[in-house]
């Protein structure tokens, strides 16, 4: 895709690649940290506990812009089942 001219969904997109590289990092850390027997035998699920400390950092976020939070959050569906519909893996060819 030529930037020079960039959608209108750029900036959202830069966003969210770079809000989606740091999500990463933050759950595969925090499996990592499971799977080599650092979490409670009782630990809910890795996905649930970044869920709760993301909740809790932006709590104060929600007070302030909680309806903005509500639009973001019907954008981010929309998204997630644009990316679903139209994105693929593709395996790599035998070598």
């Amino acid at each position: 895709m030529d930037h020079t001219i960039p959608s209108k969904a750029w900036p959202f997109v830069e966003q969210l690649v770079s809000l989606a590289g740091r999500l990463h990092l933050l759950l595969s850390h925090m499996e990592r940290f499971e799977s080599d027997g650092h979490g409670a035998a009782d630990a809910p699920p890795v996905a649930d506990v970044l869920a709760s400390l993301l909740d809790g950092v932006l709590a104060p976020l929600g007070d302030e812009r909680g309806d903005d939070l509500a639009t973001a959050a019907d954008v981010l569906a929309a998204v997630a089942s644009v990316v679903e519909a139209e994105l693929f893996l593709v395996e790599p060819p035998p070598r």
